[in-house]
């Protein structure tokens, strides 16, 4: 389950192996991390999200947009996000893998899809994919944390991330513990083969192969 380290381990290595095979067959990617609406969950709520039918709405909504017909391999992220020393709630966010270039029709292609969650002060964060292995492994993170936000002496907000603490984790954990690995993979254009990560490109690719900046033992397995 989710919420044992040595399967998320396992799990992640398999994700890592998998996810490279399909984005060396297109020659452009972009990574994009959205704090939506509808997923911000009261603290002491946690119990009643249901993952599953949140994982199929993203998808949903990718499939309806103009987004409709790229490759996209990403997870659905999840902070316990604190302002000013009060807890605001468990936030989960889509962080995505998509195929195309970083562009204007892009980013407002993510932003018809994905309205802003009215709480937060950066719902988009866009980037061009230069180090797969790095972005991959960012995608489907094991380690879930409090990001706590406040404002400097400048006068600027920032955030900081810290260790959930014993309460934090009696939430998080038997919440984890009832969905599979792979549970918040959010996939589009390719497959899962069993418990394993299996994916399959939607068309030939004609792209050439890049070399994996980074990629060590763990990055190859399958």
């Amino acid at each position: 389950t989710e919420a044992c380290p040595v399967c998320m381990r396992e799990g992640r290595v398999d994700w890592a192996g998998e996810a490279i095979k399909i984005m060396l067959q297109r020659p452009h990617w972009t990574r994009c991390s959205v704090i939506t609406d509808g997923l911000l969950v009261p603290y002491g709520q946690l119990a009643k999200f249901d993952l599953d039918a949140q994982i199929k709405r993203l998808r949903k909504r990718i499939g309806r947009s103009k987004l409709h017909g790229r490759v996209v391999l990403g997870g659905l992220d999840v902070s316990l996000n604190i302002e000013n020393n009060v807890i605001v709630g468990w936030q989960f966010h889509p962080y995505l893998i998509v195929e195309g270039k970083d562009d204007e029709s892009f980013r407002q292609a993510v932003k018809d899809a994905f309205p802003p969650e009215p709480t937060a002060l950066e719902p988009y964060d866009f980037a061009e994919i230069t180090d797969l292995l790095e972005v991959i492994t960012y995608a489907y993170k094991a380690q879930i944390k409090r990001r706590s936000g406040y404002v400097g002496k400048d006068g600027n907000h920032r955030t900081k991330d810290q260790p959930l603490k014993g309460a934090d984790l009696r939430k998080l954990l038997p919440f984890l513990a009832k969905h599979k690995v792979g549970a918040r993979l959010i996939l589009c254009g390719v497959k899962r083969n069993g418990h394993r990560l299996g994916f399959t490109p939607t068309k030939p690719s004609s792209a050439p192969r890049k070399t994996v900046k980074g990629a060590g033992s763990d990055a190859s397995a399958t």
